[in-house]
């Protein structure tokens, strides 16, 4: 048996710097979780790589055990 859980999360400084990010996955009952956050980049201070740009979806795979 699995558990679907949703995580939403806001931040921002100021409203025009609004930053949000979405993780939703399953969770076991042994407390493992398997979760795909997206979101939107903001600042390209707060993001690696060369190729995000502000305004840029991003999406990563998080697995926690």
């Amino acid at each position: 048996m699995s558990f679907k859980i949703t995580i939403y999360g806001t931040s921002a400084a100021r409203p025009e710097n609004l930053a949000t990010t979405l993780l939703e996955g399953k969770l076991t009952p042994d407390g493992n979780a398997k979760l795909a956050a997206t979101g939107i980049v903001v600042s390209r201070k707060y993001v690696r790589g060369v190729l995000a740009h502000k305004g840029e979806e991003y999406n990563y795979d998080v697995k926690a055990l």
